[in-house]
Order: structure tokens, then sequence, then C-alpha cells
């Protein structure tokens, strides 16, 4: 199956002016009714700025695991930070052999939630990231990444909007704590490590699944290796390309739009 393309360079990617709003919005109602997904190009995101995060990540996957437990999730319903370790995620009867770091910046931490001064205690279990000193350059790095995708993310949320026939601001309204402007976004950083042939027979890479959030901008390395699931039941490669994000409809959207959209599965 061929993956959509939508061109980010017609659309004024500025907050608040949006010219092409309304065409962007048609562009993404037509992908998301093919496929629940598209490819993003010339989106904004420079390759700088994710080869600084996949740098920084890499050296932290890297660390012996005592030290990356020290940063551990907390496994709260209501704890969104910290590092998953190996196998410790479930979608199916197998564990699932991957780990993963979970970030979110303090500028959208609801006002009930952790401060900033909070994000860097030492006994915080999950910590929000890991210490400059353990990986330098990582919290500035994925900071600045953070900030270039909440631009396209508020985008892509009032394009939909219009899409599903709401008012602009109908989505980013709904991604808000009670009494509070800022909206909730979450970055997510897998490592898939090399395994054991025989792993396979107790557990799996990752069990297909839809991903539990509005939408997700996918940034691959060159590995490639996900698939998506048609309507048909058959599965096509979501395959990398340079200076490409692929945007991935997910559940809270099927349901926004009253299923108009169907969340893409994915393995």
């Amino acid at each position: 199956m061929e993956i959509p393309v939508i061109d980010m360079e017609k659309f004024d990617l500025r907050e608040g002016s949006i010219p092409n709003l309304l065409q962007l919005s048609e562009c993404l109602d037509e992908a998301f009714s093919k496929t629940g997904c598209a490819r993003l190009i010339n989106h904004g995101i420079t390759t700088q700025q994710i080869e600084n995060v996949y740098a920084g990540s890499s050296l932290f996957f890297n660390l012996p695991e005592e030290l990356k437990n020290r940063y551990k999730h907390a496994g709260l319903e209501d704890s969104t930070v910290g590092y998953i370790g190996l196998g410790t995620e479930r979608y199916g009867d197998k564990p699932d052999l991957h780990e993963a770091y979970l970030i979110r910046t303090a500028e959208d931490l609801p006002s009930k939630d952790l401060t900033a001064e909070d994000l860097q205690r030492k006994d915080l279990p999950g910590k929000n990231l890991a210490d400059k000193d353990l990986v330098p350059g990582w919290r500035i790095a994925t900071e600045s990444l953070h900030s270039s995708l909440k631009i396209l993310s508020s985008v892509i949320l009032d394009a939909l909007s219009l899409a599903i026939g709401k008012e602009r601001d109908y989505l980013a309204s709904l991604h808000r704590s009670e009494g509070d402007k800022k909206s909730f976004k979450l970055i997510r950083m897998g490592h898939y490590p090399p395994t054991n042939p025989d792993a396979a027979q107790t557990s799996i890479r990752f069990n297909e699944h839809c991903d539990f959030s509005t939408f997700t901008l996918l940034l691959q390395d060159n590995m490639g290796g996900l698939q998506g699931q048609d309507k048909d039941g058959n599965w096509f490669d979501l395959t990398p390309e340079p200076d490409s994000i692929i945007l991935l409809a997910a559940q809270f959207i099927q349901f926004y739009s009253n299923e108009k959209y169907k969340a893409l599965v994915t393995d």
C-alpha cells in the first residue's frame, strides 16, 4: 500500500496563523479515511534535532541496567514519565522485547501535576529525564525536539478538528486539563536491542496494537520493520524515508470522529 504524502511546506506552521488549514484538513481526512496514516514531509523538524535525540537515547539505553532503573517508570496509572525496561510491557500473551523512555517537558505538565522543581528531586520515582551528567546534552536536545513537535502537533489537531466537522479548537480543548491551558503531549523513545532467536518462543518484539493517543508522530531510524494493517487485514510496511515523519491515527481520534477514522493497527 502506498502511504499518502502530505507536504507541510504548503501550510504555514506558525501557531495561530494557518491560512490553508482547511486544505490541510482535507488532506488529513483523505489519508486517515483511506489508510489511517500519512507521510509528512517539509514538516519543520530538522534532521539535526532528531539525530541529537537519537544520540542521547542511544547512550542511555546502552547504560547498565542498574543505572537505567534509577529512572524507572513508576507503573502508576497517572505516571507518564520514566524508563520502561525490557519485557515490562505486554500487549498480548507474551512480554514485549523492547525498552522505552517516556518524557514530558515541564512546560506541558498540568498545574495539578509535578512542578519543575519536583522533577529535579532525587527521590522522585519515574524521573522525567536522566540527569544531564549521565547523558550530556540529552535534556536540551529533547526539549528542542519537543518544542518543534508541539507546533506541528497543534497544527494537526486544529486541522483534524475541521476534518470531523468541529470548531478549530475542539480537539485542542479536549487535550487540556480542566482549568489549565496546557495540553498533554508525550515523547516516547523506543529501543529494540538484539535478541536471542530462541526468545521468540516466550516473547515478542512488539505485539500488534493501536496507539493509545489521538495520533502518533513516528520518527524512525533507517532500520524499519514496523508495519500497518489495511482495511482488508493485509500488512504493509511503514518504511522510513529520510526527512519524513509518519503520522498514525490512534484510538482517541477514532472515538472523537465517531469512528469516521479507524486507529491504525501496527506491529
